[in-house]
């Protein structure tokens, strides 16, 4: 019998110094123009850019947001090409569509939401006939304050918000993750989250 096969990781550094930014905190990786080659969009606090790792190009999507965790790539309108949808803290906390169009960012209100800030974003057919909805959850939802998960619903025109929304259910969490772990509590509250969906008026 021969050597068994050893797989290796390749490592590059993209960058090594981002201007501007206090801390990445949040990264989705997709083809966001169409052009058939992946990239990179990365966010953090004072920044949200894209890299090409192919080509080793990059380029701004925005400077003034303050990103935790949560960003999806979707193609919310069908046109095409996917956009991005970041849940971040201003104020308060605000979901957002940035949409690729002409070499620029156009930047969408999809609407505030309850919770304290955002700490992830997943876009899922959970809608009557496969729908797709953004599902947004927060970094806190102590007995006592709103900040449940919530669901908002894509309209005709989805540059048209804010969208309509509603609370999924009142559920107990903290610090949830969209890759939970069985010690953090993480699977429990997912399946309590597959759970509210099934049980309520969305589906």
């Amino acid at each position: 019998m021969g050597q068994a096969r050893k797989e290796y990781w390749e490592l590059t550094v993209i960058d090594s110094v981002v201007e501007n930014a206090k801390g990445l905190t949040s990264s989705v990786a997709g083809d966001i123009d169409g052009d058939g080659r992946v990239e990179v969009v990365v966010g953090g606090v004072g920044v949200l850019f894209w890299y090409r790792p192919k080509t080793l190009e990059e380029g701004t999507i925005d400077t003034d947001v303050t990103i935790y965790v949560g960003m999806a790539l979707q193609d919310l309108d069908v046109d095409g090409h996917p956009g991005l949808v970041v849940g971040y803290t201003t104020e308060g906390s605000v979901l957002v569509w940035y949409k690729p169009e002409r070499g620029d960012w156009q930047l969408h209100c999809i609407g505030e939401s309850a919770g304290d800030w955002p700490h992830g974003t997943l876009i899922a057919p959970v809608l009557p006939g496969g729908g797709l909805a953004p599902i947004a959850t927060y970094h806190s939802a102590n007995s006592g304050q709103a900040d449940y998960p919530e669901i908002f619903e894509i309209p005709a025109d989805p540059a048209a918000g804010p969208w309509k929304k509603r609370t999924i259910a009142p559920l107990i969490y903290n610090e949830m993750r969209k890759t939970p772990s069985r010690e953090s509590g993480g699977v429990q509250m997912f399946e309590s989250l597959k759970e509210a969906l099934q049980n309520s008026e969305i589906l």
